[in-house]
């Protein structure tokens, strides 16, 4: 493997600052201050936009020509490490309007996206949303960018909203940009920036994304070559560079705590409250009703999803009495608890996406948990 290779995923190599575990939370002088980065001109004056309103004008904490020179120090970083396309712009918009003039809304998502990676034009775009933080001197938008960045190195190209490709391109994209600024950058503004964490890696990873994907390559990385992180990084990065996932395995809690019969049990008894509910709201349609009630209990009954989802559950908590076991603390981070309101919008969009297979509330709180603590391990050397 080449030197180039092993730096990709920032594994450790003679060339790359080594930092030792629990060393992130020291405030490390050695490494570089992003903010340190600073062009000459006025910090930038905008107009705020915020839905149907005419907004208001305020002032950036930051200038354009910063703003540019840190997106060439990134661009450097990452070429530095990865083969980044030299034609590879990223460009931002800070009005919506000229942001849909110049930006196509996603193909699976018919929605405008935050930020996106075109590599048909070979730029990366960037939202309002996101560029009034870079502007407004965030730390979490300036990885955004990274993250973006990343998909510029990947080969896998389009991909759809859900899937071994995604999984595999998206939690690369979120890994490997959080990896090179845990190596490269001092953390401390990550820490300065939030109300109630301190440790400025804790501050960065609960401030990441794609939890779902980055935990499920995190545990079948483990899974296949053990809690090594080179190894796991190594194991990643194959399947990332090859854009082969073919043996892809899924590991969630799905279950509900329940065995497979017990959880067939609760599908069908679910199956029957929502078919009685509509011929009791519907009579007139109650013949179509009862014929779906009989399609979906037979699908239930003869398919092996409620064997699947005990089988993911299994796996889940499988890799994590291991990791616990190999002294990995796997609740050092907990998720924050939902209020019914933010669960109900959570939910509605895992449904989008997932269908019906999603885990519960405590599911879904567990995987947060488990996620972003494997993920704090994972970078924390």
């Amino acid at each position: 493997m080449t030197v180039r290779s092993l730096l990709k995923l920032g594994m450790q190599s003679a060339v790359v600052t080594k930092h030792l575990p629990g060393q992130h939370n020291q405030l490390d002088h050695g490494r570089k201050k992003f903010g340190d980065i600073v062009g000459r001109g006025k910090v930038l004056r905008y107009k705020y936009q915020s839905g149907s309103s005419k907004g208001f004008w305020t002032n950036a904490a930051i200038s354009k020509n910063t703003a540019r020179q840190r997106i060439n120090e990134l661009r450097r970083m990452v070429a530095d490490r990865w083969d980044l396309p030299k034609d590879t712009k990223v460009e931002y918009w800070l009005d919506w309007d000229e942001y849909k003039d110049n930006v196509a809304p996603g193909v699976n998502s018919g929605s405008y996206p935050l930020a996106r990676y075109e590599p048909q034009n070979s730029r990366i775009v960037i939202s309002p949303s996101i560029a009034r933080g870079m502007f407004d001197d965030n730390l979490n938008d300036w990885r955004v960018v990274t993250h973006e960045l990343m998909h510029a190195t990947s080969d896998i190209g389009e991909f759809g909203l859900s899937g071994p490709e995604q999984v595999l391109e998206e939690g690369m994209a979120e890994i490997a940009s959080l990896q090179l600024w845990a190596d490269e950058y001092d953390l401390q503004p990550f820490a300065d920036n939030h109300r109630t964490i301190s440790d400025p890696l804790e501050a960065m990873v609960v401030g990441s994304a794609y939890p779902e994907h980055v935990n499920n390559l995190l545990m079948h990385a483990a899974d296949e070559v053990g809690f090594d992180r080179e190894a796991m990084g190594a194991w990643m990065e194959e399947k990332w560079r090859s854009g082969n996932y073919d043996d892809y395995e899924r590991y969630q809690v799905l279950d509900r705590g329940l065995n497979a019969e017990d959880n067939t049990a609760v599908r069908i008894a679910e199956i029957n409250e929502r078919a009685d509910d509509l011929i009791e709201r519907l009579p007139q349609d109650a013949v179509e009703y009862e014929r779906g009630r009989e399609l979906s209990i037979t699908h239930v009954t003869e398919s092996p999803r409620a064997w699947w989802e005990w089988e993911t559950t299994q796996k889940f908590k499988g890799i994590i009495t291991k990791a616990e076991a190999a002294g990995i603390d796997m609740k050092r981070i907990p998720a924050s608890e939902m209020d019914d309101f933010t669960w109900e919008i959570q939910e509605g969009q895992m449904k989008a996406r997932h269908g019906s297979t999603i885990p519960t509330r405590e599911g879904f709180l567990l995987q947060e948990t488990v996620s972003k603590s494997f993920l704090y391990w994972y970078l924390s050397e």
